[in-house]
């Protein structure tokens, strides 16, 4: 199955229809949270979508004129405003004062990260893996504490009625799994028996943008 790679390039160009459907429904569903803080969310998912599409674009016009290049400097973009849009959502929903400012923190040392890796990673030709290793470990951190402070409050015995928490399993879960990706993805991406960890990858998103649509059709009305 593994040895397939037709199955895996028809499955990473369905991906993209996955992020847009998602994208979608959450736009259908945006009567249950338009007056939450998540609002912010949704239009960071059709930025998502709009980026992979412009992503593969780039791609066929650079392959259909015989050019040299890549896309990476618009996904460099994208984590750069993805990382900083999720840590502030964050922010807003833990309780704890301290760890807000924590998060601030965080979000300072990450694009912080991201200036001293420009000078060793070239934001047009490499994708940022040590910026992205920061925020991805920035934001499970925090996804973590919000987790905490779920299971003290009695918002825990209706925890699955709520976006969040979808959204929150879906992100911990992929960037768990997207960190040993960023370390090898520049360096060792040629190295054949690597190439299952690109396929582990496209689970992981698949996995990621399931749970988000699991999040806007079961989850409750927010207030």
């Amino acid at each position: 199955m593994f040895e397939d790679l037709s199955f895996w390039s028809l499955f990473r160009m369905s991906l993209r229809y996955l992020e847009l459907l998602s994208a979608i429904i959450g736009t259908l569903m945006f009567y249950k949270y338009k007056h939450t803080f998540l609002k912010y969310f949704l239009i960071l998912l059709w930025y998502t979508a709009l980026n992979e599409f412009l992503g593969k674009y780039i791609i066929d016009y650079q392959l259909e004129n015989n050019l040299t290049g890549n896309n990476r400097i618009i996904y460099n973009i994208y984590n750069t405003i993805n990382f900083v849009v999720l840590l502030l959502i964050y922010k807003h929903y833990i309780q704890s004062k301290t760890f807000k400012k924590w998060i601030v923190g965080f979000i300072a040392t990450y694009l912080i990260s991201l200036i001293i890796s420009g000078f060793y990673e070239n934001y047009l030709v490499v994708g940022q893996s040590t910026s992205y290793i920061v925020g991805a470990s920035f934001l499970i951190i925090s996804i973590a504490y919000y987790f905490i402070e779920i299971l003290n409050s009695d918002k825990v015995l209706n925890i699955q009625k709520s976006l969040l928490f979808w959204i929150s399993v879906g992100l911990l879960l992929f960037h768990i799994g997207s960190i040993p990706f960023a370390v090898v993805s520049n360096y060792y991406a040629s190295i054949p028996d690597l190439k299952y960890m690109f396929y582990v990858r496209f689970v992981l998103i698949a996995i990621l943008y399931s749970l988000y649509i699991i999040g806007f059709i079961w989850s409750e009305k927010e207030e």
